[in-house]
């Protein structure tokens, strides 16, 4: 009997706590038929110094809630992976630059690596600025060379990942985003 007491007190502090955290976040209630996409950048830090980071402009300004960190960083892909899954996102657009591929391996080097890449899946997000923006039209002028540039590009990115078990199909189809067309 003389337990009871010590029982009861850890069974109450368990109670406290639970409630002291508030609920457990739900995955959002979604309508059938639709995924929910976001874009997922591969350029920090690199794009940190030159661009710097929205939050910054807040009064006080805040840092990215993982820091100033590396696309590299796998501790940091797995929890972006985390959360966006928590949020009720099902997929990723991973940006690929035609003439950066520097950038481009982080998505096999890095990305791809993560240990919960089961959570979301992956497409990729073609960056076709990258082959000749033209600012004062605001288009992508696709000549016949970066035409065949672009075709062979796009065989490349079939072969490196639309078999990937992950990647995102719709209709049994490979998808892919083409910006700036």
């Amino acid at each position: 009997m003389t337990r009871l007491p010590a029982i009861l007190a850890a069974v109450l502090a368990g109670v406290v706590l639970l409630a002291s955290c508030g609920p457990a976040p739900r995955r959002p209630v979604r309508t059938p038929g639709y995924l929910v996409g976001a874009y997922y950048y591969l350029w920090y830090p690199e794009n940190f110094r030159q661009q710097g980071w929205l939050r910054a402009k807040l009064l006080p300004p805040q840092e990215p809630a993982v820091g100033i960190y590396s696309s590299r960083d796998l501790q940091v892909i797995e929890q972006h992976i985390s959360w966006c899954s928590r949020a009720g996102i099902d997929f990723l657009a991973l940006d690929w630059w035609p003439r950066h591929p520097q950038r481009n391996r982080l998505i096999s080097e890095a990305f791809l690596r993560a240990s919960n890449l089961g959570a979301i899946r992956f497409c990729i997000f073609y960056e076709t600025q990258d082959l000749g923006f033209d600012p004062k039209l605001g288009i992508t002028l696709l000549t016949p060379e970066r035409i065949d540039f672009l075709v062979e590009d796009v065989l490349k990115l079939a072969r490196r990942f639309f078999d990937h078990p992950r990647y995102l199909r719709l209709d049994g189809q490979p998808v892919i985003f083409f910006y700036l067309t």
